[in-house]
């Protein structure tokens, strides 16, 4: 694999893609329009294509047209739909830490006032 690969990868896998999602990223990036057929040459099961379609759907990645044709998005706006769910995911998360952590406080603080 070649040293820009790499990078797309590991970069790929910061953004939670797992090593399937990449395959298929990949080949649909270069590919631009695709049916859900096209994608069974890499080797992955039609139940994890098709999972992974539905996914891509909902992060933006791809988007569907008539006849169950999909066309992927340029890297530019998939890759910043990725990230911005992820943003949401991860303050949405960090959100909740708060919350416990304000709570934590809250029964902490008289056990050292005491």
């Amino acid at each position: 694999m070649s040293s820009l690969n790499e990078q797309i990868v590991t970069l790929l896998k910061e953004l939670e893609f797992n090593d399937e999602e990449i395959k298929v990223y990949l080949y649909i990036l270069r590919k631009k329009e695709f049916v859900e057929k096209d994608i069974f040459e890499l080797g992955i099961t039609e139940n994890k294509i098709l999972n992974i379609i539905e996914k891509f759907k909902e992060m933006g990645l791809i988007i569907e047209s008539a006849n169950r044709k999909f066309k992927c998005l340029h890297p530019r706006m998939g890759i910043t739909n990725v990230y911005k769910m992820l943003e949401v995911k991860v303050l949405s998360s960090l959100k909740e830490k708060r919350k416990k952590a304000e709570l934590l406080v809250r029964f902490l603080t008289p056990l050292y006032e005491k």
